[in-house]
């Protein structure tokens, strides 16, 4: 039974990775192809929304949130959706695909100073040191985006702000969503973000305009259908399996793949500093992973 667990807790572990590290690669192909940001992130989580709806009715989606189950996702749906993707979109408007999915390995870092702030565990001396080395690292990788101008750098932090929102999503939810449908929750989250982010498209980039282009579909309906769906209701599933520690550990290894995606399809090049920064980002991985106490063990949720 143990041996199952494992297997089924790797296996999530792999396919959320190759799931999030392809999604800022996607979103710089879509950006390219013309969707404007704030217009781009909104509807994808529309789209999603009416997918996850016609999913939920095909099968028993467990029971309504409620009143007090709204009340409870409505946080993550703003900040776990709205803020962290809009700040994300906007700044990978300034920043290549390849930076930005190394920026994203900042999550790791504040999840576990959230996640102990918020439950008073102890950190150990590991966790810290690897906190440090990563910490380290994303210096360099912003200050080399920093060479680029001041849109640049303004794209490197505002990604760093986004991936931050969403680390303090992934600890709220983990402590606050226990029980509740994980469908609904998915459902209700797409919803409020990409109203949310349609609300602040309307004003600040007007009636949207649609490209006609195959790749702006094909990114729209990736992000929509796989990186929104499989994507946040896998996280979410595996988050409450094995703990908002360890699952923060996903963004040390998906900025690794959007790295390479961006090399070999994107022709994306990184300066040195981006390379010593990313192998930082190894080193930092292995010393926190090596640290098994600071595993959280939240209950299964139900979808």
């Amino acid at each position: 039974m143990r041996t199952r667990t494992t297997f089924v807790n790797v296996a999530g572990f792999v396919v959320i990775c190759l799931v999030w590290g392809t999604t800022l690669f996607v979103i710089k192909i879509g950006l390219r192809a013309g969707w404007p940001p704030f217009w781009f992130a909104s509807l994808r989580f529309l789209i999603a929304s009416v997918i996850m709806s016609s999913l939920l009715v095909s099968r028993s989606a467990g029971p309504p949130l409620g009143a007090a189950g709204l009340r409870l996702v409505l946080p993550v749906g703003v900040v776990g959706v709205g803020v962290h993707y809009g700040l994300v979109f906007w700044g990978e408007r300034f920043i290549g695909a390849g930076v930005a999915s190394l920026v994203a390995a900042t999550q790791p870092a504040t999840t576990v100073i959230l996640d102990a702030l918020l439950t008073g565990r102890g950190v150990r001396i590991r966790t810290i040191s690897g906190l440090i080395v990563g910490a380290v690292g994303i210096v360099l990788i912003v200050g080399a985006a920093s060479l680029h101008g001041i849109s640049a750098m303004l794209g490197a932090v505002a990604v760093f702000a986004g991936v931050t929102a969403f680390a303090a999503s992934t600890v709220y939810s983990v402590h606050r969503l226990e029980g509740l449908s994980l469908g609904r929750v998915i459902l209700t989250e797409n919803i409020v973000g990409g109203v949310l982010l349609g609300l602040v498209a309307l004003p600040v980039e007007g009636v949207p305009r649609i490209p006609g282009s195959a790749a702006a579909w094909t990114a729209m309906l990736y992000l929509a259908a796989v990186a929104s769906i499989v994507g946040l209701v896998g996280a979410l599933w595996l988050a409450r399996r094995i703990g908002a520690r360890r699952f923060s550990m996903t963004a040390y290894v998906t900025p690794l793949i959007g790295a390479a995606a961006s090399i070999v399809w994107l022709g994306e090049s990184f300066r040195w500093p981006v390379l010593v920064g990313g192998a930082l980002l190894i080193v930092a991985l292995l010393l926190i992973l090596r640290d098994r106490d600071s595993a959280l063990v939240p209950e299964a949720a139900t979808i």
